[in-house]
């Protein structure tokens, strides 16, 4: 059953509250044009896509100030966009990343000062992105699973060769 380490590389827990990973260069950089991209399509202050992990959340990536989110607002399944509290101006994006195999990866999370919340054609464009994220991931994992079989293969072979 796939989860979402499976995704991603180097997940340890640093303290009891906080969890690090590292990405490969691809993805790494992949996120950095997705989040230039957020930052000024929708003229965000901040950007962040966090991982769902068992052991709680983890930040892959941040741009801008700190986002501060409830982890009830990470449990739902569905697009979410909210005023934040004090702030009548700034909407708060909460998108879920869902992987094709229906696992809830994690989120994307911004923060843009507007008079209303994301257009159809922002929410389209929003979508793509993720897409593009969630495509490039399986296809990471897919060509992880193929070098990883493809090891498997040549260890038998070589074992074979040797026990002969």
């Amino acid at each position: 059953m796939p989860n979402v380490e499976s995704y991603i590389e180097g997940v340890s827990l640093i303290d009891e509250q906080q969890l690090t990973t590292s990405l490969d260069n691809d993805i790494q950089k992949n996120i950095e044009n997705i989040a230039e991209l957020i930052l000024h399509i929708f003229d965000a202050s901040s950007f962040s896509i966090v991982a769902n992990l068992p052991a709680g959340v983890v930040e892959l990536y941040k741009s801008g100030p700190e986002i501060t989110v409830a982890k009830e607002q990470l449990s739902d399944d569905i697009f979410n966009e909210s005023i934040i509290e004090h702030h009548p101006k700034i909407f708060r994006v909460i998108s879920p990343i869902i992987l094709p195999s229906g696992l809830k990866f994690g989120w994307f999370i911004f923060e843009r000062i507007s008079d209303s919340p994301l257009t159809e054609k922002e929410k389209s464009i929003l979508n793509s992105l993720q897409k593009n994220y969630v495509n490039q991931l399986v296809q990471r994992k897919n060509s992880f699973s193929m070098s990883f079989s493809q090891i498997v293969k040549v260890c038998s072979v070589l074992i074979n060769f040797i026990t002969a």
